[in-house]
């Protein structure tokens, strides 16, 4: 091997030595090349694990990008942690370590390996016992031969870095220790000697399955009954609540997530699941007025609370990761666990191992119920429930795994953000808010616009799914910001398109090679409205090309247009169900698209399948229990006078000059009203304001209300209405403008002529429009049941603001539900009016906003002020009334002398509430006083008792 062309075989060798590469990798093959050598390092996965294995840990894993998703900007990242511990761990010299963008675009792969080489015989590396490379003799025959590596520049400018599987090597075997304990506690076959929490019947512990069927149905009641005894409540009684006094209340949200909240969940879903078996395996029969219950509907009536899931296992990755720090730095924390791992399992398993089976465990369903169908013949009136059981639970599975993408996508983008100097967003706005990343890299681009709109300048620009940022590339993967770009704004045009101007015009800039297309603004023919952007190869501008034509459509699909529809990129703050597929709107933001005039939420797959119809029928909102609750009656008969004034209930921003724009509350005096319902008017508080149009769902008028809301003092008749037929639903982080504008961030000393426009505001953000509802009033924590109106106010004095509760009254021979609540001192009622339509029974508090239930109408009023309704009433209702005697379900053991020991069947009074939020009240049964897990108890059905 003196070939110098050959160096980097020997490193190959070297990286095999470390354990950092398969031996049997098609890089160490005979016939491989060194291209293909260089394309698995490019994305700096290999070389921070390289770091890692000559020095433990020198690289902190939450800084290394383990799947870079072909982003640029993560793969220099990575390559930039590399340097630094070359540097800083291993003591090497500036001047024998190369730069990021020596390897990313292989400007220099010679000096990628001169660099590997210095680190293989470096002091640090030596103590490893691994020889380094190449051998002394040959060590000045291989650098800076430029004929060996000149290809590899000229062949990167089309390739992408290989998304290698070489470095899941550390993921496979954590998988492979994770399916291990999860077999160990949730697959093991039942012992009848051990002692359950949970009550069984003879019937069940003597029933031996015969047939595949009854063996399939065995094996998921016992391993969901496992799953909550031996891996839930286990962990939560053994880690989760001694780990209390020693972690901080960020450490412990961080590591044990709302696995609280998965327990709340399984232990009636265990229990529904146990009925439905009964009924599967013969060993019980429903009663003749019982409609028999399958399995596949227990997965169904489940499947809206196991979207919980989604937030445990997308922030899975942080917990594991903060154990494992708190373990190597905070000697008392590790020596807990350690205690810990020893009461629950004699340290077999770790806790991250552990916290790793619910994720496990909602993957697996669709598998069990796969198994079902199989066994379950195509006439049995089980199959259909047990295939729908089973789809529900795959669209649990893309729910979840689209949630930890978009965590991780939301981790990139915020370090995107961070690494640009000179960013100034807008208030209470970031990066993310612009979409996802669709592609960053480098280009060249010329702003004719600009006075030196005809040179092009090399830049590094990232595209989200709304806008462009273009910055200037600087050292250590940081980027100058240089202007930004709506992408609404601007169509793509190639120059085979025919246009001779545009051909012209980027001929005279890629005079000296190169392929080049244009952002156009729309709506403008000038020269100084277009953005020439070239590239190096006809593959890459083609990319590109593709590239901003996904971020437009993803912001604004052609099938909308197409369907009629009128669509807005959406974020969903609650679980959310597309209108067509009635499957989930999946996604941590901008899971789908609201349409502002049928009010329907879709997946960009289901827009061209489904018409715009502004009049959509009840039956058709109603056919699927996770529908959002509330609509606004039409009122577009309504007519509005001259020099009327009208509260505006919404901001609204237009850099159409025909509309009017205006801020929430701001006073509109109408001047006419339009044939179609709208009106033109102006600004009370500025009379020489412009006048312009506004849609009626922006504006309300006072009006006496027909439900009175009343107090032990005066009664306050007054409320405010809607004009309109419907309610666009708003986010609670900012108001919503009904035309989408976005606003640019802007640089902190300057900004781009083209970067913004004037009127733009903050992107769109919805509520959701379709959410799980359960519409049971008996099973809320606020129902209070029959209660007259003096019993409420005793309950309610001296509660803060906003706590209220609901009450079934008799009073004057009317049955009605009341709203009690409490607020400023005194105690406010209002009754809960009820109408039948032609579209079902309708519950509101002002007619303007109707509900399909009172659960719905409830949630309504928690996220929007009642002063919507009544302009007294300045508050949300913020939380319910709760009895404060409860019912001990579950058994809990106290270890700890500030621990209650729960036993099943016990009354406990709470006396505290602080530590809800992690799961913990404060009570006393007798002279026992002490915390307890608040999932463990029910409240006490005798109402008198909460007295």
């Amino acid at each position: 091997m003196s070939d110098g062309s050959e160096l980097w075989r020997e490193c190959v060798q070297w990286m095999i030595r470390c354990g950092v590469i398969d031996a049997n990798h098609r890089v160490a093959e005979a016939d491989a090349l060194i291209g293909d050598f260089a394309s698995i390092l490019r994305d700096g996965v290999l070389l921070c694990m390289l770091c890692n294995r000559l020095c433990e840990d020198c690289i902190d894993v939450k800084n290394l990008q383990q799947r870079p998703q072909m982003a640029q900007f993560l793969c220099c990242k990575n390559i930039c942690e590399f340097l630094k511990a070359c540097q800083h761990t291993f003591g090497m010299r500036p001047d024998d370590i190369f730069d990021a963008w020596d390897l990313y675009r292989l400007d220099d792969f010679g000096k990628v390996l001169r660099t590997l080489s210095k680190l293989s015989t470096c002091p640090k590396a030596g103590l490893t016992g691994i020889e380094g490379f190449p051998a002394k003799s040959l060590i000045n025959e291989y650098y800076n031969d430029d004929a060996i590596y000149r290809n590899l520049r000229e062949g990167a400018e089309d390739k992408e870095p290989i998304l290698e599987n070489v470095y899941d090597m550390g993921n496979a075997e954590e998988e492979l220790t994770s399916g291990r304990i999860y077999d160990t506690i949730v697959c093991q076959r039942p012992n009848n000697q051990f002692e359950s929490r949970i009550i069984e019947d003879d019937k069940w512990l003597s029933f031996k399955p015969e047939t595949k069927r009854e063996h399939c149905i065995k094996e998921l009641y016992d391993t969901e009954n496992n799953y909550v005894e031996k891996a839930l409540e286990m962990i939560i009684s053994k880690f989760y609540t001694p780990l209390l006094d020693v972690l901080s209340n960020e450490d412990h949200k961080i590591i044990f997530m709302n696995i609280l909240e998965l327990l709340a969940i399984h232990h009636p879903f265990r229990d529904h699941l146990r009925q439905a078996v009964m009924y599967a395996a013969g060993l019980e029969t429903p009663r003749c007025s019982e409609t028999p219950l399958s399995i596949g509907d227990v997965f169904k009536t489940w499947k809206e609370k196991f979207v919980a899931y989604g937030k445990y296992c997308s922030h899975l990755p942080d917990s594991r990761f903060r154990i494992c720090e708190l373990e190597k730095t905070d000697p008392v924390v590790r020596q807990k666990i350690i205690e810990c791992g020893q009461v629950a399992n004699r340290n077999q398993f770790h806790l991250q191992d552990l916290l790793s089976i619910p994720m496990q465990r909602v993957l697996k369903y669709h598998v069990l119920l796969s198994e079902m169908i199989k066994l379950t013949s195509s006439d049995s009136p089980d199959r259909t429930s047990l295939e729908e059981a089973k789809e529900a639970m795959q669209d649990i599975n893309s729910y979840v795994n689209e949630m930890k993408r978009d965590y991780e996508m939301k981790q990139l983008v915020a370090a995107i953000e961070k690494s640009i100097t000179g960013l100034e967003m807008p208030v209470g706005i970031h990066l993310i808010d612009y979409g996802r990343l669709v592609r960053d890299g480098e280009i060249k681009i010329a702003n004719h616009g600009s006075k030196d709109g005809n040179r092009m300048k090399n830049r590094y620009i990232f595209v989200f799914d709304k806008v462009m940022i273009v910055c200037k590339s600087l050292r250590g993967n940081q980027y100058s910001y240089k202007g930004a770009y709506l992408l609404r704004d601007y169509r793509v045009e190639v120059e085979s398109d025919g246009n001779s101007r545009l051909g012209t015009l980027t001929k005279k800039l890629t005079a000296n090679g190169g392929y080049s297309f244009s952002l156009v603004r729309n709506h403008a023919d000038n020269v100084d409205n277009v953005l020439s952007l070239c590239c190096k190869t006809l593959l890459q501008r083609d990319a590109w090309v593709q590239n901003f034509e996904t971020a437009h459509e993803n912001d604004n699909p052609k099938a909308g247009e197409l369907s009629g529809h009128t669509l807005q990129y959406n974020s969903y703050d609650r679980a959310t169900v597309c209108s067509h597929c009635r499957k989930l709107l999946a996604g941590l933001f901008f899971q789908g698209y609201h349409c502002i005039v049928c009010y329907r939420n879709y997946h960009r797959s289901c827009i061209a399948l489904s018409k715009c119809g502004k009049h959509i029928q009840s039956a058709h909102r109603q056919s699927f229990p996770a529908q959002s609750g509330y609509r606004r009656r039409h009122s577009s008969t309504l007519t509005l006078q001259p020099y009327e004034c009208l509260r505006a209930v919404r901001s609204f921003r237009s850099t159409d000059t025909k509309f009017l724009s205006f801020e929430k509350n701001d006073i509109i005096e109408v001047i006419k009203q339009n044939a179609d319902g709208t009106i033109v008017g102006r600004l009370v508080s500025v009379p020489e304001s412009s006048i312009g149009i506004v849609k009626t769902e922006f504006i309300r008028r006072c009006r006496m209300s027909t439900s009175a809301l009343t107090s032990s003092g005066s009664c306050q008749p007054v409320e405010e209405t809607s004009l309109t037929s419907t309610s666009t639903p708003t986010s609670p982080l900012r108001e919503t403008d009904i035309n989408g504008s976005v606003a640019l961030p802007r640089h902190t000393r300057s900004i781009t002529s083209l970067a913004s426009t004037p009127g733009d505001v903050s992107p769109t953000r919805f509520t959701s429009g379709d959410e799980y509802v359960n519409t049971d009033i008996t099973g809320q924590s606020w129902y209070q049941g029959a209660l007259n109106r003096i019993e409420a106010e005793k309950r309610l004095s001296r509660t803060p603001d906003g706590t209220f509760l609901v009450r079934h009254s008799c009073s004057n021979g009317q049955s009605k539900f009341v709203v009690s609540i409490s607020f400023n001192g005194d105690v406010k009622h209002t009754k809960v009016e009820r109408v039948e339509n032609s579209d079902g029974e309708k519950y509101y508090l002002d007619e303007g906003i109707m509900f399909r239930s009172i659960v719905e109408l409830i949630n309504y009023y928690s996220e929007h002020n009642l002063r919507e309704s009544f302009e007294t009433l300045n508050t949300t209702l913020r939380q319910p009334y709760m009895c404060s005697t409860f019912k001990v379900l579950h058994s809990f053991e106290a270890t700890d002398p500030n621990y209650l020991q729960l036993n099943v069947g016990e009354q406990v009074v709470v006396i505290s509430r602080i530590g809800e939020d992690r799961g913990w009240w404060k009570g006393r049964i007798g002279n026992r006083i002490g915390y307890f897990p608040m999932t463990y108890v029910t409240p006490v059905e005798n109402e008198s008792l909460c007295n």
